[in-house]
């Protein structure tokens, strides 16, 4: 039976390389418990060797239509090429795009997926499942059930959500709201997300919003920017410094109050953020960044997870 599989799996590999796309179902160790496969696909690249049970060979374009199925341990490193009909991860397993595009990409149990070049339009992590994010486009990320979505590079043009013991972390990277009308952080119920460096747009919107609903902000110099009718047309604005924990209290919502601030790495930040139903924002103060070295990300998490408790 083993001998079988494997056969099949390299007719599978050599007939995705032979043609120009291939509408075809690819399941990597499809019972889920020895997974070992290694699978690259790749596109335009004359330096792969033929095809084999390891690498998918070297095509003008490749296409994989309908769903793909990766469990066990197996990996599966996207390198252009387009991944359209949905791909689902379970087990150990875990898809690599170093370019191309992955759409429906979603996470189970203690699988992972990272990100350095290309594109991804669709993910969705539960489980314990990891998501790193250093490099490409990433359109729209969502978290729950203990999974973590870290963010040090890439650009993130669309939406970020997490709940129900999801978390987001970003460190680094891009979230912009110029590549996509409506960009926005989301915090649900149960989630928790820390924003300790990069660039942040103004204009991505903010929601905390539930029962446990945490949004960390790592740095120093943080106030609030309270709209005052006296100072209209002057260019002057009434900053309140502030620290520790905000509620709704200090945001209520029909009063536009930005809050702004230095994170982590030196990057400004303002926001305009939304906060109800128990949702609340833990300014976390470190030492400037030019005082000392950077809290590691380990560092950072552990810290805030003290402090909340």
């Amino acid at each position: 039976m083993k001998n079988c599989f494997c056969l099949t799996f390299v007719f599978m590999l050599s007939v995705l390389a032979a043609t120009s796309h291939a509408d075809v179902s690819l399941v990597l160790d499809p019972d889920g418990t020895e997974g070992t496969g290694v699978m690259t696909l790749d596109v335009d690249d004359p330096t792969l060797p033929d095809p084999d049970p390891t690498t998918l060979g070297p095509t003008t374009s490749l296409t994989v239509f309908d769903t793909l199925d990766i469990n066990g341990n197996s990996v599966v490193n996207l390198d252009g090429g387009n991944l359209g009909g949905g791909t689902f991860l379970a087990g150990n397993s875990a898809l690599n795009v170093i370019s191309g595009e992955a759409n429906g990409v979603v996470l189970f149990e203690n699988s992972s997926f990272s990100i350095s070049g290309g594109r991804v339009r669709s993910l969705e992590a539960g489980g314990t499942g990891q998501v790193n994010v250093s490099g490409g486009t990433t359109t729209f990320a969502a978290g729950t059930s203990g999974s973590a979505i870290t963010v040090t590079g890439g650009e993130i043009n669309g939406e970020v959500s997490v709940s129900d013991g999801g978390s987001f972390l970003i460190n680094g990277g891009d979230f912009n709201r110029t590549a996509f009308n409506g960009s926005s952080l989301m915090i649900g119920a149960g989630g928790e997300g820390t924003i300790a460096g990069g660039s942040v747009a103004p204009d991505v919107l903010v929601d905390v919003f539930g029962v446990d609903a945490q949004l960390n902000l790592v740095g120093s110099d943080f106030s609030l920017v309270i709209p005052d009718p006296d100072l209209a047309g002057t260019g002057l604005e009434t900053l309140v410094p502030v620290s520790g924990l905000l509620t709704e209290a200090d945001l209520p919502f029909d009063q536009s109050i930005s809050l702004t601030g230095t994170l982590q790495d030196g990057s400004s930040i303002t926001l305009q953020p939304t906060l109800g139903g128990g949702g609340t924002i833990n300014l976390v103060s470190v030492p400037e960044p030019n005082g000392l070295v950077l809290l590691g990300a380990a560092s950072l998490i552990g810290t805030i997870r003290r402090r909340r408790k």
